[in-house]
């Protein structure tokens, strides 16, 4: 879900999927937030105070950058609220904006960057040298925001650290926890939650045909043990499978 809402007092943006745009081959369906469509409804909302609700399990490295460079630029204030999750490429979106509030009971989610590559030795010997290169711009975002040191930020990432809100604001990468009532789980997409290796219990399961955020009672270990997920009407096959 991508949302603009003008209110009284400024513009709330809901940042509810994926980072960065992608169409089904077959289906035709477009998915996901592009930095285009966000830049754009910064430029709408200029210069009011903006309101930017995060639910995400991540996304397009490059995507992320462009919208956080999109979020400093912009004249006025922007409020990060984690509503329940900001994972990866959606963590530094957030933790480039002025305040960073998270619900106490939402998760921010912090790890090295990836990709798929193939080729000989050289070619990916340049695919790691690119990712270490974006891993420690992550981290110059991280320690920015932060009271960690760099190679804190980098054993975090290393780990795949999921911060609850308590323990996002302990080392600074919020700067408030709500207490709130618990209507909203933080919830991750069924195929991302089986490319992350430590995925908290407390982090539910997306519906791709729900539109609401209530909690989920389906577990990400249900996930992992099946042979394949289901996100938006594709399936995203295990490796090793039997064909």
């Amino acid at each position: 879900m991508f949302e603009i809402r003008n209110e009284a007092e400024g513009v709330e943006i809901l940042l509810y999927d994926l980072i960065g745009e992608s169409t089904d081959y077959w289906t035709g369906k477009t998915s996901g937030i592009s930095a285009k469509a966000f830049k754009a409804a910064l430029d709408e909302a200029s210069p009011k105070p903006v309101s930017l609700r995060i639910d995400s399990s991540g996304g397009d490295v490059f995507e992320a950058f462009a919208m956080c460079s999109a979020i400093q630029r912009y004249p006025g204030r922007v409020t990060a609220h984690v509503d329940g999750l900001a994972a990866s490429a959606a963590s530094y979106v957030a933790v480039v904006c002025d305040d960073v509030a998270m619900n106490d009971y939402a998760y921010m989610m912090i790890h090295c960057a990836s990709s798929y590559g193939r080729g000989n030795a050289r070619e990916l010997e340049d695919v790691a040298a690119r990712l270490r290169n974006i891993d420690a711009n992550l981290a110059a975002i991280y320690q920015k925001r932060s009271s960690l040191s760099i190679e804190q930020v980098l054993d975090y990432m290393a780990d795949e650290t999921w911060f609850t809100a308590s323990d996002a604001m302990e080392c600074g990468l919020c700067t408030e926890v709500v207490e709130t009532e618990e209507r909203m789980a933080a919830c991750i997409d069924p195929a991302v939650a089986n490319s992350y290796r430590h995925v908290p219990e407390g982090v539910a399961l997306r519906s791709a045909q729900e539109e609401s955020h209530a909690p989920r009672t389906v577990s990400v270990e249900a996930v992992k043990e099946a042979a394949y997920a289901i996100l938006d009407g594709r399936i995203y096959w295990k490796e090793g499978r039997n064909e």
